[in-house]
């Protein structure tokens, strides 16, 4: 992946380099008469669209570089000699395992205990007035 986000880079440094040399031609010609104000602008657009695309490229090519890195496990605070605490999930969930019981109900009861009655399934009564066909709309 940084393999390619590289070459991506290298070329859309060359495609800066192609706007600005075009760009520079243009404004020649157009000093000379020989090309309108339209194509100038044309051509500085082009230049500024090269140029989002180079910065896109080289964000592209740090994220690949980060995500190999991510990927390999060679961002992991111990490694990079971070001073925190680092996340133990067995110590966690020693922590947190018997917190439900902060959700029980004040008087012990269920849920399905308080709304049982509540809860019933609701079926559609058959409908009479079924239209069957579109000549029934008429």
């Amino acid at each position: 992946m940084p393999f390619v986000a590289r070459r991506q880079s290298s070329s859309s440094g060359k495609q800066v380099t192609a706007a600005e040399v075009a760009l520079n031609g243009v404004r020649e010609e157009a000093r000379v008469g020989q090309r309108t104000t339209l194509d100038v602008l044309n051509a500085q657009q082009d230049l500024v669209n090269a140029r989002v695309a180079l910065v896109t490229a080289q964000r592209d090519r740090v994220v690949a570089s980060y995500t190999v890195l991510a990927s390999t496990g060679a961002l992991s605070p111990q490694i990079l000699g971070l001073r925190i605490e680092v996340y133990d999930p067995v110590t966690h969930y020693q922590q947190v395992r018997d917190a439900w019981a902060a959700c029980a109900r004040p008087m012990g009861a269920s849920f399905l205990e308080d709304y049982a009655p509540v809860l019933q399934p609701v079926v559609a009564p058959e409908r009479a007035d079924t239209v069957t066909s579109f000549r029934e709309l008429r």
